[in-house]
């Protein structure tokens, strides 16, 4: 019995963290970047008072060509970290694989370091290395496992082709120890992560959702737009559009609040399937709706999808007659979001006036 729940545990906690590297890759990058810069400013600290400390204690120690090839590593490092760190369009991928690269160099120099300079002596930095170092970093297990086991076996083969069989079996012994203890560490405070990141990330995702509808709510839509419009390329035509259900307080206050939020849920899914999912679709009053849409061919594309939208809440319908009025705002050059918002609005006003159930288009 105890087994299985153990088992079940080890699954369970493996679910978690493939939920956790698909959903979290936001917390992920910036976390990495943070601890890329921390260690590097830290390793550059500890550097100059070791050099300056150690010959204080073992005369006639002095820094080697291994000691100084960290230096380049870790200012080049900081440098990409700070710019990368402030760059709008930042990827996952690239993040991660600039970390593994990173502790990669930082693992080999260690090795250089603790085998070559002194022969005759323990190597010291290693086991402390294994610990450490990867704790800073949000990375799979498989690939912190895969890298320190790589790192170790490097390890033991030069220390045994450089060093005496004395020396040589008490840093196997201490490298080992250090090795298991960094497979333990590194799993439960994986794990914990997981489940501190997770929630985190769940809740903002709940503060952002529309609870009625699902789609964002007004604040989210509204920044995930803006932010959208702030990295668009120049060339890019984009649209938005602003949907508004008519005589919506009519349906409230002939058929009551459970028709009226069921309308809304409807809506919401015409919206969702009517557009892709790179558009951002958000829900920004009681029956106002939005959408972004980028990479626009022409108008004609957004007509036919305005049309689309009003034949299907239609027949979305069954007791009511649901209707609705789109106000579009469209543009050929770069537009920030006041803008764009502002003529929608327009063009919505001027549906209304047409007597609703139409859409109208107004260009900035």
């Amino acid at each position: 019995m105890e087994r299985k729940f153990l088992i079940h545990k080890f699954h369970e906690s493996a679910k978690r963290r493939k939920y956790y590297f698909k959903n979290c890759k936001e917390i992920i990058m910036d976390r990495n970047l943070k601890q890329l810069k921390f260690l590097c400013v830290f390793l550059l600290f500890f550097s100059a008072v070791f050099w300056l400390v150690t010959p204080l204690f073992y005369h006639g120690w002095h820094a080697s060509a291994y000691h100084y090839l960290l230096t380049p590593l870790l200012v080049l490092t900081y440098i990409f970290a700070v710019k990368y760190e402030n760059y709008k369009k930042k990827e996952y991928n690239v993040v991660q694989q600039i970390t593994i690269f990173f502790l990669s160099l930082v693992f080999m120099e260690t090795i250089f370091i603790d085998v070559f300079p002194k022969y005759h002596i323990t190597a010291s930095f290693l086991p402390i290395a294994f610990i450490a170092i990867p704790l800073l970093f949000i990375q799979p297990i498989r690939v912190i496992y895969s890298m320190i086991s790589i790192v170790e076996v490097m390890f033991l083969f030069m220390d045994w082709m450089i060093k005496s069989e004395s020396v040589w079996k008490t840093d196997a012994y201490f490298s080992l120890v250090g090795l298991v203890v960094a497979y333990v560490f590194f799993y439960f405070v994986l794990n914990l992560r997981v489940e501190a990141d997770t929630t985190i990330n769940e809740f903002k995702h709940r503060s952002s959702i529309d609870a009625l509808t699902g789609l964002m709510n007004k604040i989210s839509c509204e920044q995930t737009i803006r932010d959208s419009l702030t990295v668009q390329n120049e060339m890019e035509k984009c649209a938005v559009l602003i949907i508004d259900i008519d005589n919506f307080k009519k349906i409230n206050d002939t058929y009551g609040h459970r028709e009226g939020d069921q309308t809304l849920r409807k809506m919401g899914e015409v919206l969702t399937r009517t557009f892709r999912s790179g558009d951002i679709i958000g829900r920004i009053g009681g029956d106002e709706f939005m959408v972004l849409v980028r990479n626009v061919p022409s108008t004609d594309v957004l007509f036919k999808k305005c049309n689309q939208i009003h034949r299907d809440i239609k027949s979305k319908s069954t007791e009511i007659e649901v209707t609705c009025s789109i106000g579009i705002a469209f543009s050929e050059d770069t537009v920030f979001f006041d803008e764009f918002y502002e003529k929608a609005d327009q063009a919505l006003y001027q549906a209304k006036l047409k007597g609703k159930n139409c859409h109208t288009i107004s260009y900035v």
